[in-house]
């Protein structure tokens, strides 16, 4: 609204469009599908739509419009945030007490291993945010004090909120951009002995801390014991059953949040599952088909608009991000992980833009969609 205000409207959203085209489609977009649901299913059940998918891409367009001084320290206080999140689930892990009750729909989920809630009360979105900062964090590694203490933190906190799919795709991504990052340092020689040496004791730091929490207390078990086909695992595979219970036609064109309700109950009552654990069958179920394909079309559009110019550990969260979001119903729920997501991939190309400004070195290559300097 303040971005239509500023100047005739109509005038602001063509700019909006020639400058940040892929950000405008899926503004459509999501107003579109936002549109269809109602008209057709009625707005029960649809609010998520609104706080998951269009919230953040009207954050992105302000935050592309701000210095990039500003976003650059917005930026530093995710990071913060996020940590001190962090520690409070650790907190919580080791006192095995919670802040915020676990509770779906209103009632206390019982669990076999402890895990800890913070101030997201789902110990699986604070595990998403927590595995998101934490691959973004290396962009901001020359503050050595805010890099290792964040960082450490950050990883330890994985164990105490319990989230395996997070875990493994943080250690998955990791593993993948290493050896890419080893040879870049090495040819280029940007390393000291310090570093070397630092790294070493802060990796064996956060095994170390972790390993203490897993041996004093029994929450993290589940992380590392019971990183097998279990139960959790076997639900997920159970709710493709919703798939035999759709007709074709409705398969196109979905069924709406209330025909999801209806036909996961039948599943409950023969299977004894909650609920469907997977973003894109939900997904398929409220949109259809169709509107699935222009959902995902327009959403990696706008990843790669808001990447662009970014630094390579923007893009790791980002990857990290879809692989995570993919294992439980994320994308589908009401949630605030893509707000932050928004949030980290601008602050981390402004910050690259902003440190490289304050060193007088050499700016990298800031794309043509690089938040706005005053």
């Amino acid at each position: 609204m303040l971005l239509l205000l500023e100047d005739n409207p109509v005038l602001v959203l063509y700019r909006l469009a020639r400058a940040r085209p892929a950000h405008i489609a899926y503004l459509v977009t999501t107003v579109g599908l936002i549109a269809y649901v109602i008209l057709r299913f009625g707005p029960n059940g649809s609010s998520f739509l609104i706080d998951l998918h269009l919230v953040p891409v009207i954050l992105a367009l302000l935050l592309s419009r701000l210095p990039t001084a500003t976003v650059a320290r917005l930026f530093i206080v995710a990071i913060l945030c996020v940590t001190l999140n962090g520690a409070l689930g650790i907190a919580e892990y080791l006192l095995q007490a919670r802040l915020t009750p676990f509770l779906v729909d209103g009632k206390p989920v019982p669990e076999a291993y402890f895990r800890s809630t913070a101030l997201l009360g789902h110990p699986l979105q604070n595990a998403l945010i927590t595995a998101v900062t934490l691959l973004m964090l290396p962009v901001m590694r020359d503050r050595n004090l805010l890099y290792w203490g964040c960082g450490s933190i950050l990883a330890v906190s994985l164990v105490a909120f319990g989230g395996r799919s997070a875990l493994a795709a943080v250690l998955v991504v990791t593993a993948f951009s290493l050896p890419f990052w080893g040879m870049r340092v090495l040819l280029r020689r940007d390393y000291s002995y310090r570093q070397l040496v630092g790294a070493t004791l802060a990796g064996t730091s956060v095994l170390g801390a972790a390993g203490v929490m897993i041996a004093l207390f029994g929450g993290g078990t589940r992380v590392f014991s019971s990183i097998h086909w279990d139960d959790s695992a076997n639900t997920r595979i159970i709710g493709l059953r919703i798939l035999d219970m759709v007709s074709p036609l409705d398969m196109i064109f979905g069924i709406g949040q209330q025909g999801i309700i209806e036909r996961s109950q039948v599943l409950a009552s023969y299977y004894g599952i909650i609920g469907l654990e997977n973003s894109w069958l939900l997904l398929l179920l409220i949109f259809g088909a169709i509107g699935l394909m222009f959902f995902i079309v327009a959403l990696l559009a706008w990843f790669g608009e808001m990447l662009a110019g970014a630094p390579i550990p923007a893009y790791l969260g980002v990857l990290g991000y879809l692989i995570i979001a993919s294992t439980n119903n994320t994308l589908a729920a009401k949630d605030s992980s893509l707000i932050h997501l928004v949030t980290l991939v601008y602050g981390a190309r402004a910050y690259w833009i902003w440190t490289a400004r304050r060193n007088r070195g050499p700016e990298p290559a800031q794309g043509r969609f690089a938040a706005s300097a005053h």
